[in-house]
């Protein structure tokens, strides 16, 4: 498992003295690819994306789903009867008052025929009526009416056509999402492991370089003691050089597996969730 290391630093801390280091903790495999899946843009991005075509494609079946419609409309008019119009009313003005009422439920059925189940009411007020026998007039009707189409626009594949457009939608983001989040995961995994291995690398140049330093301490103790010569005490130096070079080696590699790791989750050296 990889390690992550924690700096934690408390206000008025004495910048002088000793700083402990970072207390690891192991990080499986399986939280780290879900760490991946929590926090990193691009798939959050095509999942939203995703998210966006499904709805879509159930907001396209609303088509079928029935709409109520209402209207209010009050009419007021005032006009001069035509000589026609005075014979035929009785009166040289005509003026009326009508309050208009309608309600209706329309929906659409997967044959392309448009369905309108109605019902309104007229409130008739106009001077000729007689205001003795009544204080206006009023009409309803209660129907409906089927519009089929016959040629363009007739038949459900017409009908349903932007509904399986944005099926088709959906299923091309689904299998987007599916390609990017196996690329992404498979790279989070190489990056996981490859942080894991150079780790291990590191701590191996690590023992190296002790073994090395041993070797030397032991080199010129034997050289002042005469058991061994000034080339074998140089040989030794060069070997810990070597090893010391490896090691800085190592680190650097070390230090680019991890920000290759940090960036599948979006974060950095300087996270104060800590450090990879």
């Amino acid at each position: 498992s990889a390690l992550l290391g924690l700096n934690l630093c408390s206000q008025g801390a004495d910048p002088s003295a000793p700083t402990s280091p970072p207390h690891p903790w192991a990080l499986p495999m399986e939280s780290y690819l879900q760490l991946v899946m929590d926090r990193n843009e691009r798939l959050q991005a095509d999942a939203l994306g995703f998210s966006a075509t499904n709805r879509l494609a159930k907001a396209e079946r609303g088509i079928f789903e029935p709409s109520l419609v209402t209207s209010v409309d009050r009419v007021e008019n005032r006009t001069q009867n035509t000589s026609q119009e005075i014979l035929s009313r009785g009166t040289a003005l005509f003026d009326e008052q009508n309050n208009l009422y309608t309600s209706a439920l329309e929906f659409l059925v997967p044959t392309g025929a448009r369905v309108r189940l109605g019902w309104s009411l007229r409130d008739l007020n106009n001077n000729l009526q007689f205001s003795v026998f009544t204080n206006g007039e009023y009409q309803t009707f209660i129907g409906g009416n089927l519009v089929q189409p016959l040629l363009k626009g007739a038949g459900p594949a017409v009908t349903r056509h932007g509904i399986r457009l944005a099926d088709l939608n959906k299923e091309v983001a689904w299998q987007d999402y599916r390609r990017v989040l196996a690329q992404i995961l498979g790279g989070a995994e190489v990056a996981y492991l490859g942080l894991h291995l150079a780790q291990e690398q590191l701590a191996a140049f690590d023992e190296s370089v002790r073994v090395a330093e041993t070797v030397l301490s032991d080199s010129r103790v034997q050289a002042q003691a005469g058991k061994a010569s000034d080339l074998d005490v140089l040989q030794a130096e060069a070997d810990l050089s070597s090893r010391r070079n490896g090691r800085n080696e190592a680190l650097q590699k070390l230090a680019e597996a991890r920000a290759r790791a940090a960036g599948f989750i979006g974060t950095t050296e300087r996270d104060t969730r800590g450090v990879l």
